[in-house]
């Protein structure tokens, strides 16, 4: 049989996971990215539910800057 060619790069998370990457821009527009892990797919939706809940972006008006 032929061999398979080894896929460059790409990885799969394993069942019930899923692979994460974190990139934050602060107040001042720098960015921070944070290495890519392998999480319960549950632990994701859970936190990013806290995160949409504790938003301040959502609660606040919407000014004529932001949608500049």
């Amino acid at each position: 049989m032929a061999a398979r060619a080894a896929r460059g790069g790409s990885r799969l998370p394993r069942r019930g996971c899923a692979l994460v990457t974190v990139v934050v821009v602060d107040e001042n527009g720098f960015s921070h990215q944070y290495e890519r892990i392998e999480a319960p797919i549950g632990a994701v939706r859970e936190t990013l539910a806290m995160l949409h809940l504790q938003s301040t972006a959502l609660s606040a008006p919407v000014t004529q800057q932001d949608t500049a």
